[in-house]
């Protein structure tokens, strides 16, 4: 690893890794997040899976899988044979008609651009990357890098060493990756690396004349019917190319079924079927942790040759069966990186062999199995909390409802955007000041739960971040965080611990991202006040994140490599019998933060946080 990058890397970590005071962005923080979009057209007929000659009971194997397996978090699912959806999903607070961060599965759109830009002759896959950028590099790297083409980017094999990590530590993605070290011989080994994406989109710019995004604008998503997307672009306004794509699951479909036709749209050719058939030849062989696809132009390739896949890590893709004219996308928060989970090996195994081509039979007794199963995934969380405090849920909402209670922790930068979102956008939040309550009622009782979180503001002043979370159902709203909006769907569940404590569980989604959180509020010293209402004296907030520990600790131990863990993880105090690195990082991504009753607060010291410790 680049000295320079490791040096990056390991400030960032650091700063992650340490919450006793706001996170400090290596780079100057710029918006970048399009603003929220919704469409709710519908292109494509719907039918059953019986009549598209998909047995129900595929289908009921593929959600039992995901159903049985706790680290898959499916979001959406989209089943399409001849064109016709034949099953579809929604679970949780995510919809159809919102546009969803899709990862890495940009970087098969990425492709696709640069597959048009060939096709009209702007140019080759045998042309050197450096070329496209005359001027814009260090002279040195004109000779360094010369071997870089286009080709060695499209099937991840530059060799470069500037990744991701790279990327939220720097401005200039284009000037680093040109000057980052080559780790083997461009063209010969797999790398997977999200850099080489980008530099396809800014070749793109460079030959186009314009942005990616509006390339493909005008030669893909509108022939396509495609407008509720939006691309994040990189400090220098290029769309990321590798990530940082936002398409609704409909839309996703449609470029499956573009791909799986020869790049063919209502009669017209949109792609150019060479590409797509070029694009789709197994290019490069992959390691394991790959799972069983290997490589064409950012394009996966099931290594038995049974469909392609278009990728984005935590579940989001676009699986393509061509001997079965299937088409399955999905979008979740299943905590992989890339194809190795279980959903990659239950739809592979469901939509490989060949399927009848007619309508098959299913009895009633299949259709309700499925209904059930169905239903699992749409269930809303309710609690119980009878047995935690006299009077049950109402008790509890009348002890919350109008409270305002301020921080008393030593670890107080805890955003309410998930913090691998928050390191990705590089948008961080400030200090938390802290708490409060309004309960909101109809004929039938508590029907949400209004909260509120106090921050100090990046100019000194302070700011709330306020939302509706509903005990019957996802309330809908929207957040700003640094100039950045972000729709929310929320859920508030009364209910008690094993020991029957009282706990407010609020799940706070984020719909267009594959990251969400669960806030865990425990109050405690319950009494009563001057007025002679029933308050609760203290909240213990505990504040989680989907995907989980678990994941981030991968992703750490991964970007860290070869760098001394003992410059990263030397801030924190490590405890007896327990690993630095899993200590760190719970205590990282799963803080915990004491506030106490504004009226009490002058009475109650700083105190730390012993949870964490």
């Amino acid at each position: 690893m680049d000295l320079k990058i490791q040096s990056n890397t390991v400030l960032m970590i650091r700063r992650l890794l340490d919450r006793a005071s706001p996170v400090k962005p290596c780079v100057e923080f710029s918006p970048s997040k399009p603003e929220p979009g919704s469409d709710d057209t519908r292109y494509f007929p719907r039918t059953t899976p019986e009549d598209a000659g998909i047995p129900p009971r595929l289908v009921e194997k593929i959600l039992c899988a995901l159903r049985d397996d706790p680290s898959s978090e499916l979001h959406t699912l989209m089943i399409l044979r001849g064109g016709q959806v034949a099953f579809e999903l929604e679970c949780g607070a995510y919809r159809f008609d919102t546009p969803a961060q899709v990862h890495s599965l940009s970087k098969s759109v990425t492709a696709m651009g640069v597959g048009l830009a060939i096709s009209e002759g702007l140019l080759s896959l045998d042309d050197r990357a450096v070329d496209f950028f005359p001027g814009r590099l260090n002279p040195l790297s004109y000779i360094t890098h010369k071997d870089i083409t286009v080709r060695s980017l499209l099937t991840m094999s530059s060799g470069v060493a500037f990744s991701e990590t790279g990327a939220i530590t720097s401005s200039d993605w284009v000037r680093d990756f040109f000057e980052s070290e080559i780790r083997s011989e461009p063209g010969l080994k797999f790398a997977y690396n999200s850099m080489n994406s980008y530099i396809l989109s800014e070749i793109v710019r460079s030959v186009t004349g314009m942005t990616l995004g509006e390339y493909l604008h005008q030669r893909l998503f509108l022939p396509l019917g495609i407008t509720a997307w939006a691309w994040e672009t990189s400090p220098t306004g290029a769309e990321k190319g590798g990530w940082g794509l936002y398409l609704r699951p409909e839309d996703m479909a449609k470029l499956g079924v573009l791909w799986l036709d020869g790049g063919r749209w209502e009669g017209e050719q949109i792609l150019p079927r060479e590409w797509v058939r070029e694009a789709s030849i197994q290019r490069m062989r992959t390691p394991k942790k790959y799972g069983s696809f290997n490589y064409g132009y950012h394009i996966w390739i099931a290594r038995d040759g049974s469909c392609t896949l278009f990728n984005g890590m935590f579940g989001q893709n676009v699986f393509m069966f061509p001997k079965n004219d299937i088409v399955v996308v999905t979008t979740g928060g299943n905590g992989e990186t890339f194809q190795q989970g279980v959903l990659y090996k239950a739809v592979v195994d469901a939509f490989s062999p060949i399927l009848p081509p007619e309508r098959v039979k299913c009895s009633d007794a299949d259709h309700k199995r499925l209904e059930r199963i169905v239903a699992g995934f749409k269930r809303i969380p309710r609690g119980h909390c009878e047995d935690a405090i006299e009077g049950g849920r109402e008790a509890f909402a009348d002890a919350l409802d109008g409270a305002e209670y301020v921080i008393v922790s030593s670890t107080r930068s805890v955003g309410l955007l998930p913090l691998i979102t928050q390191a990705v956008q590089n948008n961080f939040s400030s200090q938390i000041t802290g708490l409060s309550f309004k309960i909101n009622r109809d004929d039938e009782g508590t029907r949400s739960v209004t909260v509120s979180f106090g921050y100090d503001g990046a100019d000194g002043g302070d700011v709330d971040f306020t939302f509706e979370a509903g005990c019957r159902g996802y309330e809908y709203g929207s957040l700003e965080f640094g100039g950045e909006v972000y729709m929310t769907g929320a859920l508030a569940v009364f209910t008690s611990d094993e020991d029957d404590n009282p706990v407010l569980v609020i799940h706070l989604y984020f719909p267009e991202l594959s990251n969400r959180r669960i806030i865990r509020l425990y109050p405690s010293h319950k009494f009563v006040d001057a007025e002679g209402r029933v308050r609760f004296g203290s909240v213990r907030a505990e504040f989680d994140e989907v995907p989980g520990t678990e994941f981030i600790a991968r992703v750490v131990t991964s970007v860290l490599g070869d760098i001394p863990l003992g410059s990263v993880f030397d801030l924190i105090r490590p405890k007896d019998n327990t690993d630095i690195i899993e200590y760190t990082i719970r205590r990282a991504f799963r803080p915990q933060v004491r506030f106490t009753l504004k009226q009490l607060a002058a009475d109650v010291p700083d105190e730390d946080d012993e949870d964490d410790r």
